[in-house]
């Protein structure tokens, strides 16, 4: 649906909190960030960003099932801005968030808004 909101979450011992997306906006911003960091068309993380890309569609039409869009694509969870938080560390990243994708299964517990890094 396109709603973006804070959220924290602890998975197996760890916190991690940001902003909770779709997984198309997930591979989106994935594929932006890779082609970003490409030097050049064609290099890995060009041809790595085209094929992330592509990921999207499983979560553009809910439609019928086939092979390359199971409708059971509701198993991981995802988010951008993203910091984890370990206990007695520092939150990782220290700086700017990152886009982090997690299974449904391993979330313990989540709470309503984000955590400050600060």
């Amino acid at each position: 649906l396109g709603v973006e909101f804070g959220i924290t979450l602890t998975v197996n011992g760890l916190i991690i909190s940001g902003t909770l997306i779709n997984g198309k906006t997930y591979f989106e911003e994935l594929s932006k960030a890779l082609k970003f960091a490409s030097k050049e068309k064609g290099d890995v993380a060009d041809v790595i960003g085209e094929q992330w890309a592509g990921f999207k569609a499983i979560y553009e039409d809910p439609g019928e099932e086939s092979e390359n869009k199971p409708l059971s694509r509701v198993s991981f969870i995802h988010l951008k801005n993203a910091h984890i938080f370990a206990p007695g560390q520092q939150a990782i990243p220290t700086m700017e968030g990152i886009l982090w994708r997690g299974k449904l299964s391993s979330v313990d517990g989540f709470s309503i808004g984000v955590l400050s890094t600060k």
